[in-house]
């Protein structure tokens, strides 16, 4: 179940990011709490990169859709439990 927020913004962040549609490299940085460096490499990696987009003939202000990156998290994190039990060799 994803929590919902208000339209005020994300509880919890230092700077609010709000609820909507597309988000820029900066605040994905914010949601996710990870560098806005990391999130550029992760976007740039080979094997199933974080998708941004970009308009055509541009080569900055690149975005992400809400969904898109709901199915990357998805698809590239694990529940703190299964990682724990991954690390100490457990099925």
């Amino acid at each position: 179940m994803r929590q919902t927020t208000s339209s005020r913004g994300i509880k919890g962040s230092r700077s609010a990011v709000l609820y909507k549609e597309y988000y820029s490299v900066e605040e994905v940085s914010r949601l996710l709490h990870i560098s806005e460096r990391t999130i550029r490499e992760l976007a740039h990696r080979e094997e199933d990169p974080l998708p941004f987009r970009i308009l055509f003939g541009q080569q900055r202000n690149c975005f992400i859709h809400r969904e898109d990156l709901m199915d990357w998290l998805e698809s590239n994190s694990q529940l703190v439990r299964d990682a724990a039990k991954k690390q100490t060799g457990q099925a």
